[in-house]
C-alpha cells in the first residue's frame, strides 16, 4: 500500500510539473506575440492644434489597456509625449479643448484604456533629414507599474518635410503659446500674460537669452 502511494504520488507531481511547465511556455509566448501596429507616422510644421515640430505616430494595440509610453528620436528618449483617443476631432487650424489649462487630459500615464491613439512628441527636425523613430509602449492592469507589465515598440524611419524654412537650429529649446479670440472682441496691441516653465538645461539667463517670434502656419 505504501509502495502505490508513493507511485501515485510521483506521477501526481510529474503531472503537476508538465502543466507549469506548458502553463509558464504559453504565458511567455503570449507576450512575444503582442505587437505594436505604426499605422501611420510624420514629422509636422507647427500649427495652432500643435503648435510646435512634433512626430505625430497613429497607432494600434494589441489589446486595450493602461498604458505608458516612451518615444526615442535617433535613440534619445524625449522628455514628454502627448496622447490623444482615436475618436478625439482635430481641427489643426484651434488648439484642441483638452490641451487648453487647466488640463491633465494629454498626459502619458493615466488610468484611461487605449487601443487606437495617436502620440504627439516635440522634435526639432531639420528639413529633408532622415529619422529613426521609435515608439514604446508599457502594457499595464493598473496605473502602479508591476512586474507583469509587458513593453512593446515599433521602430520607423521617417524624413522631414523638405523646402520648408525652420527656426534657426542654433536656438535649440523654445517654448510654444498660441494666443486666440474667444469672445470676438476686435484687440489691437493687448498685452498678454502668459506663465512658463523652463527646464535648467534650456536657458543660463532668461532676460538675455529669450527672443519672442511669431510663426505664420501657412509659410
Amino acid at each position: 500500500m505504501k509502495k502505490l502511494k508513493l507511485l501515485l504520488f510521483k506521477k501526481s507531481f510529474a503531472f503537476l510539473l508538465i502543466m507549469i511547465c506548458v502553463l509558464t511556455l504559453s504565458a511567455q509566448k503570449s507576450k512575444v506575440n503582442k505587437e505594436l501596429t505604426i499605422k501611420n507616422i510624420e514629422l509636422g510644421y507647427p500649427c495652432p492644434g500643435i503648435p510646435f515640430y512634433h512626430l505625430k505616430a497613429d497607432i494600434e494595440l494589441p489589446q486595450s489597456s493602461i498604458i505608458e509610453v516612451e518615444a526615442a528620436v535617433d535613440g534619445k528618449v524625449l522628455r514628454a509625449t502627448d496622447l490623444r483617443r482615436e475618436g478625439d476631432s482635430e481641427n489643426m487650424q484651434r488648439p484642441p479643448l483638452s490641451e487648453r489649462p487647466p488640463s491633465g487630459y494629454g498626459m502619458s500615464q493615466d488610468a484611461t484604456h487605449y487601443k487606437n491613439l495617436s502620440i504627439v512628441g516635440w522634435v526639432k527636425w531639420q528639413p529633408g533629414q532622415d529619422y529613426n523613430i521609435k515608439i514604446s509602449v508599457r502594457i499595464k492592469k493598473s496605473v502602479k507599474a508591476t512586474n507583469d507589465d509587458v513593453w512593446i515598440s515599433s521602430s520607423r524611419t521617417v524624413k522631414a518635410p523638405q523646402g520648408v524654412n525652420v527656426f534657426d537650429k542654433a536656438w535649440t529649446s523654445y517654448k510654444s503659446v498660441v494666443v486666440s479670440e474667444t469672445a470676438g472682441i476686435s484687440r489691437t496691441n493687448d498685452a498678454v500674460e502668459v506663465l512658463l516653465a523652463f527646464y535648467p538645461d534650456e536657458a543660463l539667463q532668461l532676460t538675455r537669452d529669450i527672443r519672442v517670434v511669431a510663426v505664420d502656419p501657412q509659410t
